[in-house]
């Protein structure tokens, strides 16, 4: 049984999992944050986001592998990549 409790907007959902809405809003643009639209509303389930931010966090652990003490996806200040 599902809850509309846990049924939040942009901003709310930010604040809730401490994420920025922009960096939410750009992950729901490419379908990694499952949403639904309303008119020009996202409304999002919290506990179904907070699920696929945990599954791609375990898929994340494991795939990612360090790289002359730092993660390459995020560079390294030599190689102008922001830290």
């Amino acid at each position: 049984m599902r809850h509309h409790d846990d049924l939040l907007r942009l901003p709310s959902l930010a604040r809730s999992l401490r994420l920025p809405a922009l960096w939410l809003r750009r992950e729901s643009d490419a379908g990694r944050i499952p949403h639904i639209r309303i008119g020009r509303q996202r409304i999002y389930s919290l506990s179904a986001v907070e699920r696929v931010l945990a599954e791609r966090a375990a898929i994340g652990e494991r795939s990612h592998t360090k790289v002359g003490g730092a993660y390459p996806e995020f560079g390294t200040p030599d190689s102008g990549g922001e830290l």
